[in-house]
């Protein structure tokens, strides 16, 4: 905003620390975009003129033809070329929900360049610089999705290493299981301690469950016989 340029509110909003009620004089501060409040029908160029020609003074930024984003109220945007703004008639006041003066804009999306659109004009931004940071927050996202797509299609290899990463935090478990020192009777002993599987009760707990043969055959040295005679050691036969 330059020195010789002056605004008022055209609708309450907030301004800092204190809010704004139609026909307030507009601080001037630096760093403020008061281009984009022109644009939103917050304020309007200071005049002598009527309220209403100041209004239409405010909102004739937006040309017809011009490239826009429009923000709906669940977040979600569009990109959107823009047609002309109204003051909302009442059934277009009662389905978006706006106060008897408000403006809407009738717009076209991308995707349905026949059909018109009506939406709150204070809905409405300008493509630039807006536009800007949305191209980047889609290329960001799209690179994150290319590499979650990447690496999903390699599903036997994700879940080969987080079966890995599963059997690791098990041994490590077991290892670290005080209890029972194991008998010398016990098959592969040697092999066992050589895993640093010591105690019963860390054994039990690497063999234990659907995956404890799997997971014995996964230590050093144990294969399947081994492993087979481990689990009938720990578990054995009924009446013996």
């Amino acid at each position: 905003m330059t020195k010789d340029q002056s605004y008022v509110a055209l609708k309450p909003f907030r301004f800092g620390a204190e809010t704004l009620q139609p026909g307030d004089p507009v601080p001037q501060e630096a760093g403020r975009d008061y281009r984009l409040m022109l644009r939103l029908g917050q304020i309007g160029l200071a005049s002598a003129a009527p309220a209403g020609q100041q209004e239409d003074q405010a909102h004739s930024t937006f040309e017809e033809g011009e490239e826009v984003l429009v923000v709906y109220g669940d977040g979600t945007y569009d990109r959107a070329t823009f047609k002309h703004y109204a003051e909302a008639d009442e059934q277009a006041r009662e389905s978006l929900e706006l106060e008897a003066g408000d403006l809407v804009a009738t717009i076209t999306t991308e995707e349905a360049p026949d059909d018109e659109i009506v939406v709150p004009l204070s809905s409405v931004l300008p493509m630039h610089p807006v536009g800007l940071l949305l191209d980047h927050l889609e290329s960001r996202a799209r690179e994150n999705h290319e590499a979650v797509v990447a690496l999903g299609g390699k599903d036997q290899e994700v879940n080969a290493l987080k079966g890995r990463v599963d059997f690791l935090e098990l041994l490590l478990n077991a290892i670290r299981t005080e209890g029972t020192p194991l008998s010398e009777d016990t098959p592969s002993i040697k092999d066992l301690q050589a895993n640093h599987i010591t105690t019963v009760e860390g054994l039990k707990l690497l063999a234990e469950g659907e995956r404890g043969r799997a997971n014995l055959i996964a230590l050093d040295k144990i294969g399947d016989k081994s492993a087979d005679k481990i689990l009938t050691f720990l578990n054995p036969p009924k009446g013996e």
